[in-house]
């Protein structure tokens, strides 16, 4: 009896603590491994990106929900981590970027790299391509179009489309509360 109730607790144990060392290791091994680098792109990226206007912050953070998904997945493409990430993998991305990056660091990391179409990427480098003034300057049109471009770079080449984005963002963004 004794015996039995042994292996059972040494099992329970074992069950209960693999996932966790399992957890703890990827997260040395893959994302505390590229911290330097991950550090690295958030200090080197422009200061309206580091630092970006409060309305484009607020339309990012409206639009996204959380930060979380969508810095994780720019950072594994920027640092090459899997051309087709497992699921699984992408799931720990998301949770370890949540417990080692700031929602600062986040913001900043989907400000300098979004994809928004055309071959551009970051808000900064969109603001003077599309509109040749930084982000401080845009309107709040312009800066939804921007965010609108985030979400779905391929609209940059359908102007419809575009604008289409950008209004359902600008309503929604007035009918928040």
């Amino acid at each position: 009896m004794r015996r039995t109730l042994r292996v059972v607790l040494i099992v329970l144990v074992a069950v209960v603590a693999a996932p966790f060392g399992t957890f703890a290791f990827y997260d040395v091994s893959q994302f505390q491994m590229n911290r330097g680098r991950i550090s690295s792109l958030i200090d080197g990226a422009a200061v309206e990106d580091r630092s970006p206007p409060e309305q484009m912050a607020a339309l990012v953070r409206m639009d996204l929900k959380r930060t979380e998904p969508y810095s994780a997945r720019l950072l594994m493409r920027e640092l090459a981590v899997r051309d087709k990430p497992w699921a699984l993998e992408y799931s720990l991305w998301c949770v370890f970027v949540q417990l080692h990056l700031s929602e600062a660091e986040r913001l900043t990391v989907i400000m300098a790299l979004a994809p928004t179409g055309d071959g551009r990427v970051g808000v900064t480098a969109t603001a003077q391509s599309m509109f040749g003034r930084p982000p401080s300057q845009l309107s709040l049109e312009e800066d939804a179009t921007i965010v609108a471009l985030m979400k779905q770079p391929s609209a940059a080449d359908k102007p419809e489309r575009l604008a289409k984005l950008r209004d359902r963002i600008l309503e929604r963004y007035a009918g928040r509360s």
